[in-house]
């Protein structure tokens, strides 16, 4: 098993990273090695690019496979919507902060693949995501940052 480092914790002591009490224990999973931001991955044929992507967890990660024009975004981006905040560990500011600098930097032909629901495009949440939009009365928000 890969992890960011800044989520490791939640592999080595995963019952105490439970909202709800569950029925039976967890064990803690043996960390094969980290994994950081800019670092090539490659599965087979695939080369992926891992951008570190804060905001749902501490070390949430995306995979982008530059050649394919896709994206594993997990549980960070979503068709329509984002990953969740409001768990431990989870940032709303810092979520929408990465996305914009990590996946809206990407062309608008990148087929996302999440954690959940179907794909989407780059192109389609900029568009019409509606956590993605400027929200202020002073212009767009994340070209201020």
């Amino acid at each position: 098993v890969l992890v960011h480092p800044l989520d490791a914790y939640r592999l080595r002591d995963p019952n105490a990273q439970t909202v709800i009490p569950l029925p039976l224990p967890l064990e803690a999973v043996e960390i094969g090695g980290y994994l950081h931001h800019d670092q090539q991955l490659t599965v087979g044929s695939l080369s992926f690019q891992v951008r570190h992507v804060p905001g749902h967890t501490e070390g949430s990660v995306v995979f982008v496979e530059h050649a394919a024009r896709v994206v594993f975004c997990g549980d960070t981006l979503f068709a329509g919507s984002i990953g969740r905040t409001d768990l431990p560990g989870g940032d709303y500011e810092q979520l929408l902060a990465s996305i914009h600098r990590e996946l809206l930097s990407l062309p608008d032909d990148y087929i996302c693949y999440p954690g959940h629901m179907e794909p989407t495009t780059i192109g389609q949440e900029r568009r019409t995501n509606p956590f993605l939009q400027p929200s202020d009365l002073y212009g767009n928000r994340w070209e201020r940052q």
